[in-house]
């Protein structure tokens, strides 16, 4: 929740206000034994995942964790931007290797920020959510989106 309040800023929010989605059994140490290029993969995660979160057309959607950036194309979202790790595109305190993209589904419009960095799956911390965020909405800004 405090990732959620750091990135809302201007409201605290609850956690009934909240949806959490694993990409379980994808989302285990097993998770390289699955090939997200194999249709019944695709049409799985599609249909159990990305069509119900497109269904709640949330303000923003957040995937944790490098598989996303591998999960996301495969099942027909294009990614529009992605800043840090060595990128020039970095923003204050910055974990060095954090990755952050934005994906859009080609048929539902659901957009969806993935990051991640070594080490962890987990959101990034208090002191970069900011300027990461004033980051992505100048780039998307600059693409003609916005969030």
């Amino acid at each position: 929740m405090r990732f959620v309040n750091d990135w809302i800023s201007e409201e605290t929010v609850e956690p009934d206000e909240v949806v959490w989605f694993d990409l379980y059994p994808w989302h285990s140490k097993s998770w390289s034994s699955i090939d997200v290029r194999h249709a019944d993969v695709q049409n799985l995660i599609e249909t159990y995942l990305a069509q119900p979160i497109a269904a709640l057309d949330s303000d923003w959607t957040f995937a944790f964790g490098k598989p996303w950036f591998d999960v996301l194309p495969a099942i027909g979202f294009d990614k529009v931007v992605e800043i840090g790790g060595t990128s020039a595109d970095l923003w204050d305190n910055q974990t060095p290797s954090r990755i952050v993209g934005v994906f859009a589904s080609r048929s539902s419009g659901c957009r969806v920020i993935a990051m991640r960095h070594s080490g962890s799956a987990g959101p990034p911390k208090q002191s970069e959510v900011a300027s990461l965020r004033k980051l992505l909405d100048s780039k998307l800004e600059t693409l003609g989106q916005d969030f």
